[in-house]
């Protein structure tokens, strides 16, 4: 490597572990956003290992990484507080614990930090495919300058952990497929078992990294001679064998349960296959082309940035790093697309969109994306070569300056008036005709004498209607997994994509949605019966 080469890497690698402890930061410091669904669930999971004595989960719904996860934050907890002793013991400690925010904040931030990894994966496995430090760069940056990825990060919920040990599985066996000997082909297939475990462990369909291993193991060599074939042969089946005892070996350690209490696992399995082939309420899509379309949607306009214009500048970065890939590297192509097309694929057969299912794919885009900008940065015309690449840095930079924000604004409470926001959202809009919910009126009849001529009683008069969010009784019918269905007026923090999380329980927001939406027709209608009423969608 020369002088030149071995100061780009390291300027490239340290420019990234700025923006990597940055993140960090702005992440462990805006983990007080609110309330999360899955929270509960596991919290009651510890209570109950405190009270029984058995340290598994006894649910299955997930396999038990988080559980896991959440045990070592107990010891953690406890070794810090320095109030686990022997008279206590666990069955005292985690009863006391389990209401007290500050152990939910921890909590929350174990999993931000782990989940955050997934952008040192992505940085490596990109500098490794495409031995460019700069493409690394950005790959890196850009997933972790991702709005839908971080949000999803400050969650006590599976999705982004699984991201993160997928994109890891994938450096694994990105290791693995550039060795030649057998002796250092033998580890690197023992360690990406064990990380395809973990996946496995984290949640069932991470079972999708088994198809990149064997085209990992399938494709060593590129060419050997053809009295070698055989012996070749031979040796793939023996690494697929070891893959898959030490991929279950993996499973096995991180979810017991399907040992201890086998019939309870099947049956927890069964229930959850059956959810994602039922429905669930607002988040209930027709299987096939529907869902594929609007995964794909999201992906385009809201994957690697809360600005849609900018979002799709990165997404044709990644088509153009996988058009780059097809045409000069077959091999590497088949080994990196088979795991989002197939994973796509199966979860469009479904008819549940929740869009956290998709965090998966996000590295192996931004990889893409990295390969993408490889392309242009090794493009003859100087315009592409300078001009693009450096868009695309602008880009990172705006990412990470609405994560802060957006951080801030949760750490420090930073809330503008809801009531100002309001009559700023209806003067700016003369040519709109808005309706109002009842707590909508309310907040602008204490400032307001006389209510703005755009606004009226009637929703068949008016183009908009606007609500609370705290309106809403049962939101697990309100429809979702549409982009920019809802209109943000207000909101008291920015913690989540509303499009695609409509039942959020988290902090208070003023919303607009179009009256022309049938799929809200039924929540506006019931709005208006009375001022008295809350709104039932």
């Amino acid at each position: 490597m020369t002088d030149s080469r071995r100061h780009t890497r390291a300027l490239s690698t340290t420019l990234f572990f700025f923006v990597f402890v940055l993140v960090g930061w702005l992440g462990v410091t805006s983990v007080d956003f609110g309330v999360h669904w899955d929270e509960n669930k596991l919290i009651g999971s510890l209570q109950d290992t405190a009270r029984g004595g058995e340290w598994i989960p006894r649910w299955y719904h997930y396999p038990s990484m988080c559980y896991d996860i959440g045990m070592l934050v107990v010891v953690g907890s406890a070794l810090r507080d320095r109030t686990l002793n022997r008279s206590e013991g666990l069955g005292g400690y985690l009863p006391r614990i389990a209401g007290d925010g500050r152990f939910r904040h921890d909590l929350r931030r174990v999993f931000f930090l782990l989940s955050s990894l997934a952008g040192l994966g992505t940085y490596l496995l990109a500098r490794r495919l495409t031995g460019c430090s700069w493409s690394a760069l950005f790959a890196g940056s850009l997933l972790l300058s991702s709005w839908e990825y971080m949000y999803h990060s400050r969650w006590v919920a599976p999705d982004a952990i699984l991201a993160t040990i997928v994109i890891w599985t994938l450096l694994a066996q990105q290791i693995l497929r550039e060795k030649r000997s057998s002796s250092s082909r033998r580890g690197w297939v023992v360690i990406a078992s064990v990380l395809a475990g973990m996946c496995i462990g984290t949640k069932y369909p991470g079972g999708i990294v088994v198809l990149p291993m064997i085209v990992a193991i399938e494709g060593w060599p590129r060419h050997v001679p053809c009295e070698q074939a055989s012996r070749r042969h031979q040796g793939h089946f023996g690494d697929l064998v070891l893959a898959a005892l030490v991929t279950a070996c993996s499973f096995l350690l991180i979810t017991p349960g399907l040992v201890v209490q086998p019939l309870q696992f099947l049956q927890d399995v069964l229930s959850e296959v059956s959810h994602y082939r039922r429905g669930h309420g607002g988040y209930t899509v027709a299987p096939g082309f529907d869902h594929l379309s609007k995964i794909l949607g999201y992906l385009v306009f809201c994957g690697f940035s809360k600005f849609s214009a900018l979002a799709i500048c990165y997404f044709m970065l990644v088509l153009l790093g996988t058009g780059a890939l097809l045409h000069r590297r077959n091999d590497d192509a088949l080994w990196l697309l088979v795991l989002p097309v197939a994973y796509l694929a199966y979860m469009s057969s479904q008819r549940v969109m929740i869009v956290r299912n998709y965090l998966l794919v996000l590295p192996v885009l931004a990889v893409l994306a990295g390969v993408g900008v490889q392309v242009l940065v090794n493009c003859s015309r100087r315009l592409l070569r300078q001009v693009l690449p450096s868009m695309a840095v602008v880009g990172i930079v705006v990412g990470l300056w609405v994560f802060a924000c957006a951080s801030r604004r949760i750490e420090h409470r930073i809330c503008a008036d809801p009531g100002g926001a309001l009559i700023a959202w209806l003067r700016n809009q003369p040519d709109e005709k808005f309706c109002l919910s009842p707590q909508a009126r309310r907040l602008i009849q204490d400032r307001l004498l006389v209510a703005p001529v755009n606004v009226s009683n009637d929703p068949a008069h008016a183009s908009h209607f606007v609500y609370l969010s705290t309106e809403v009784v049962e939101r697990s019918l309100l429809p979702a997994n549409t982009f920019g269905r809802y209109r943000t007026v207000w909101s008291a923090f920015d913690d989540v994509n509303w499009d695609y999380y409509p039942t959020w329980v988290g902090s208070l927001r003023i919303l607009d949605v179009s009256t022309d939406d049938a799929s809200v027709k039924g929540l506006i209608l019931r709005a208006m019966r009375s001022d008295q009423e809350q709104i039932q969608p």
